[in-house]
């Protein structure tokens, strides 16, 4: 469950059609990641990208292709503003 003291206007992402809150912390080197959004669908999608990316080094994050929807098969069924 994402942290109610995190639901604050400081962690919500600009420019979603629905309230999407994101916030990160730096543990000894690896970023853990906490998301959540009122849009039942765009939360399911932030759980997958935390379980993918948190407790990952952030060059790594940085790195990485950002093709995990694609690789399942996801990204087909997702318009290009909730793919974005």
């Amino acid at each position: 469950p994402y942290p109610d003291h995190l639901r604050s206007p400081h962690h919500l992402l600009p420019g979603c059609q629905s309230e999407v809150w994101l916030a990160g912390e730096l543990v000894r080197g690896r970023l853990h990641l906490h998301a959540d959004s009122e849009s039942a669908l765009v939360a399911g999608l932030l759980a997958l990208l935390v379980h993918i990316y948190s407790g990952n080094e952030p060059e790594a994050i940085l790195l990485d292709d950002r093709t995990c929807f694609q690789s399942i098969g996801l990204d087909e069924f997702l318009s290009p503003h909730r793919a974005n």
